[in-house]
């Protein structure tokens, strides 16, 4: 597919990208590169249902794929700010609620983790972008992810990202 893609745009950025940030990503890494595929970026996935990682988190996984050399994307990133995802959940899409509303100290919760991961990426020149996953609640499997509520109104983070 790189080969592919870049037979027909030679100037086209071309991520690999993944949601799982386990040994067997960097493996798939490893593997494309061996072969001779032209990767340009790593995309990194940060779907946080089932909880903010945290700063130590965040810096170990950048750590683990900067070795690679090449720029880094957080392509999909989300921090709820309703309940968290059961733990016990492996797969996202296999949690599905009808309803998933943000809550006052979700949105809270939500303003300040975010503002620490974007710090935290910001922190490390390896990471070239971000891009934040659903602009409102209720988007990607229901979740409050939103930078603004459902109904767009604004909630504490998009007040804190005017300012």
């Amino acid at each position: 597919m790189f080969e592919a893609t870049r037979a027909i745009n030679p100037k086209a950025t071309l991520l690999l990208n993944d949601f799982d940030v386990s040994p067997a990503y960097e493996i798939l890494i490893e593997g494309c590169l061996a072969a001779g595929v032209q990767i340009d970026v790593i995309g990194i996935q940060t779907h946080m249902h089932q909880g903010y990682w945290g700063p130590e988190r965040t810096q170990s996984v950048i750590k683990r794929f900067e070795r690679f050399n090449l720029p880094i994307h957080f392509t999909e990133n989300t921090i709820v700010s309703g309940h968290l995802m059961p733990p016990e959940i492996i797969d996202l899409n296999d949690y599905q609620v009808s309803k998933w509303p943000s809550t006052p100290d979700g949105e809270q919760r939500q303003a300040q983790e975010v503002v620490l991961h974007y710090k935290t990426l910001l922190a490390h020149p390896v990471v070239q972008a971000i891009t934040w996953w659903d602009l409102s609640d209720g988007g990607w499997l229901n979740a409050p992810a939103g930078l603004l509520r459902q109904d767009h109104s604004a909630n504490p983070l998009s007040t804190n990202c005017r300012s």
